[in-house]
């Protein structure tokens, strides 16, 4: 009786029947064909995926993020920024979207915008060393040294060693009127690089 309650559990297990689910939808098969199209490098094709998916859906925020990146590396920045922003509207506190937003604006040329971004970021992520350091290098561009300065520093005082982080504080130095203190910083880092070859 044992074994042939076993065998019966395992022709259960086994049949097809018993793992049949529902087929896939048109939206979960958009999806995935969009991920595909993405992975390829077919971004024009993955795009129009998506934007059929959001004409069923607009509240799919997946979709809308991967829409938005996409747009991002085609360099559609208008229209990036405004999946960005929507996605926003539904998730305000998605902080991976809002680094992509300010990052997106900082590509368009939208320097200030980016920034002020990084820093609303930065003043909630206080041990996130990398937002300091994107936040620090838009300053940078904007020749803003006061305001690039203690976010550098603040990296460097938690992690000397902190490449990208010297390497814009040389800049910062360089710009602001110590060249010498830059050539310093310079030669420190390229000694770095080098012997890092050789090992």
């Amino acid at each position: 009786m044992k074994r042939f309650l076993m065998a019966l559990t395992m022709m259960l297990v086994l049949s097809p029947l018993a793992w049949a689910g529902k087929a896939p939808s048109s939206e979960e098969i958009r999806a995935l064909l969009g991920e595909t199209l993405m992975a390829t490098g077919d971004y024009v094709a993955s795009i129009a995926e998506h934007r059929k998916i959001l004409e069923k859906d607009p509240k799919n925020v997946v979709s809308r993020e991967a829409l938005a990146d996409m747009l991002s590396w085609q360099k559609e920045y208008p229209q990036a920024i405004e999946e960005y922003k929507r996605i926003l509207q539904q998730v305000p506190e998605n902080a991976a979207v809002q680094k992509k937003l300010a990052q997106v604006y900082v590509w368009s040329g939208s320097y200030a915008e980016g920034v002020k971004i990084y820093e609303q970021l930065v003043a909630v992520y206080k041990d996130d060393l990398e937002l300091k350091v994107r936040s620090a290098e838009v300053h940078v561009w904007m020749k803003e040294y006061d305001q690039a300065r203690p976010l550098l520093q603040a990296v460097l005082d938690k992690q000397p060693a902190h490449e990208e982080a010297r390497f814009l504080m040389a800049k910062l130095l360089q710009y602001s009127g110590d060249p010498q203190k830059a050539a310093e910083l310079y030669r420190a880092l390229l000694n770095e690089q080098e012997s890092g070859k050789g090992k």
